[in-house]
């Protein structure tokens, strides 16, 4: 059962007020049967048997492709914009990101690579790619285990092949989960679930199989997206009709829509019937919001709402993109879906297809969100874009203001003007509340430079981005699967390891041959490479939290208040604070601002009209502690 739902909000962007239509259907709760329960340690690979085509299924379908091509022939250069050249020479800008352990990963299987990986607290690291899984001991420094899709997933009785694996790491319960998709017809589409038991990936995992044509019968799920909130564990990907239509046109019918599930993560550790909840037919304005991209907390994990990215990703230049909250868990009868427009000051756009050497291309697929996290209240996403001021393929990072409901939405394009750079990914590193930075990770090539993995530091806090440091080299040009045009993507992997801010671990594509013995390789092959990076700063920004700021005093006239309550207080420099109010036992009543104040005395009122007679507790924050609180006293009315 369904249930459709109307929403019409008022959004405010550019000094104007919009009413916007989001239509979407609702599902009952509905619950998977207990889990097939396996341990990899006790597995029988059989023959490593692996049925995976060369050329894994292209997000959206082949027809969809073929449009894209299409697409991408009318991009052209479109004017300078607020773009980042990286490795030049730039005395301002922010210091590389720190190259620690760094090795080649799993053994090469289908072709695009889709690399994604999840580390634990104590350096437990899984990577999955198309066709395999290996976990690795990042403190032992040693393999623990790989093991193929189908071998992992056996026991569920499933025969299609497997590929656009997913990886997860949740640091509230010490968990890992992994996601990947089955079969790629109405017939044959599920999607396998595993949830771990315990914090060692080579010990039980349970299994659960969705299937993938839940709709009506007559979809297959594609393109998978995730992510974790404090108590669910959130899922993403396109419903696609059968490719049967053909015709250049039939990429329109072939994308059905985006869907939504709301999984009881907790449900899936224990082992019990898995429970959720999905949304379907999600619209704006009658059109269907394609590629959701969920958004994690960035220091950890967040809740019980969440955050969806999207943008038409398709579009020679755009420059919206599409926020959607998700008000609750899947269990409160009042949660809904809403939408806001976010207007960037920087348009995207589909880029071109990356130049490698030997005449070849790698394949940029389109300029859909790839990957993000929410902190504090502002959105940080990467994805695909054209360079604006030359025909090359860069990065996109935009950032999303959602705390104030503005919507304010800022763009950045990270790019090269004789290099290609695709499939980025991003996690946050910052050590405090406020400490704005992140690591970007993407994949790079050009006509003269094999395929291979590099960085970015992104500080926020002053504003610049570093110089690209090149991870691993290429060796040979990418050509498995035939033809001019390889598949690069469909997505990288980079994930915070949350017991050492300023850590991330990330996972990339580069090109090389694969040797087997001297006598035996795979040429031109696509590869994993799995590394550790770390904030430039990190010793510095850590000392700091250890040794925080001490209070500056704060005066709060008249106090006790009746109406208005003034507060004084001192900033030694340009700093950015939180002020907000407590009740006497602690519980939060209103966050008043968050924003940059001036060094020297600042002032800052509001009415206590609201409020009930009593003690209550006003907190100055900054980014590096408490500034300064006070008590403020409301009189009797």
């Amino acid at each position: 059962m369904f249930r459709l739902v109307l929403i019409c909000i008022a959004a405010f962007f550019i000094g104007q007020a919009h009413a916007q239509n989001l239509t979407y259907n609702e599902s009952d709760i509905k619950a998977i049967a207990p889990p097939v329960t396996i341990s990899p340690k006790n597995i029988t690979q059989r023959w490593n048997a692996n049925l995976q085509n060369i050329e894994a299924p292209a997000p959206g379908g082949s027809s969809y492709q073929s449009f894209l091509m299409r697409q991408k022939q009318n991009v052209k250069p479109t004017g300078k914009g607020n773009t980042t050249l990286t490795n030049v020479t730039n005395k301002s800008a922010a210091d590389q990101p720190v190259l620690g352990q760094n090795f080649n990963g799993n053994a090469p299987g289908g072709a695009p690579n889709d690399n994604d990986l999840a580390v634990s607290n104590d350096g437990k690291l899984i990577s999955v790619i198309n066709s395999n899984i290996s976990m690795y001991d990042v403190v032992g420094d040693s393999l623990l285990f790989t093991i193929s899709l189908e071998d992992f997933a056996d026991t569920l009785g499933l025969t299609a092949s497997m590929y656009d694996p997913r990886a997860a790491y949740d640091p509230k319960q010490d968990r890992f989960i992994m996601v990947w998709l089955s079969g790629n017809t109405y017939a044959t589409s599920n999607i396998v679930l595993a949830f771990s038991q315990t914090n060692n990936p080579t010990d039980e995992w349970n299994l659960y199989s969705i299937p993938g044509n839940m709709l009506d019968g007559l979809t297959w799920t594609d393109y998978p997206m995730i992510a974790l909130t404090d108590n669910e564990f959130i899922l993403t990907g396109n419903a696609l009709i059968n490719d049967t239509i053909g015709g250049n046109d039939s990429w329109k019918f072939l994308f059905k829509e985006s869907l939504i599930w709301q999984i009881d993560k907790n449900s899936g550790y224990l082992g019990d019937s898995l429970r959720f909840k999905f949304y379907s037919n999600i619209r704006y304005n009658n059109k269907p919001i394609r590629n959701l991209c969920p958004m994690q907390g960035g220091s950890t994990t967040q809740g019980p709402e969440f955050y969806l990215v999207s943008n038409r990703n398709f579009d020679v230049v755009n420059d919206t993109f599409f926020v959607l909250k998700v008000t609750g868990s899947y269990t409160d009868p009042n949660t809904t879906v809403e939408v806001n427009l976010a207007i960037t000051d920087l348009p995207y756009g589909v880029p071109p297809d990356a130049r490698q050497p030997g005449g070849l291309f790698l394949q940029t697929n389109d300029c859909r969100v790839l990957d993000g996290y929410i902190e504090e209240g502002i959105i940080y996403f990467v994805g695909n874009t054209v360079l604006p001021d030359s025909v090359r393929s860069g990065v996109y990072h935009g950032r999303i203001r959602v705390w104030d409901n503005s919507y304010a939405c800022t763009g950045h394009i990270i790019g090269q003007h004789d290099m290609e750079f695709g499939y980025p990914a991003i996690s946050y590193t910052g050590k405090y509340r406020y400490d704005d930075e992140a690591v970007i990770s993407f994949n790079y090539c050009s006509e003269d430079t094999f395929a291979g993995v590099s960085s970015v530091f992104y500080n926020g806090n002053t504003g610049e981005y570093s110089d690209r440091l090149t991870i691993k080299e290429g060796e040979t040009a990418a050509a498995r699967g035939g033809g001019p045009n390889v598949r690069w993507g469909d997505y990288s992997g980079n994930q915070r390891r949350y017991n050492q801010p300023g850590t991330v671990w990330i996972s990339g594509f580069y090109a090389d041959n694969y040797v087997f013995s001297v006598l035996s390789q795979i040429p031109n092959c696509n590869l994993t490479w799995v590394a550790e990076l770390t904030s430039p700063d990190t010793s510095a920004n850590i000392s700091s939290v250890t040794q925080p700021s001490k209070p500056s005093q704060i005066r709060a006239y008249p106090n006790p208040a009746m109406d208005m309550v003034y507060i004084d207080f001192e900033s030694p420099e340009d700093k950015w604070v939180e002020i907000a109010l407590y009740s006497i036992d602690g519980q939060l009543v209103k966050t008043f601002i968050k924003d940059e104040v001036k060094g020297g005395t600042n002032q800052f009122s509001f009415s206590v009209a609201p409020l009930a007679a009593g003690t209550y507790v006003l907190n100055v924050t900054g980014t590096k502690g408490m500034v300064s609180s006070k008590k403020i006293v409301v009189g009797a009315k």
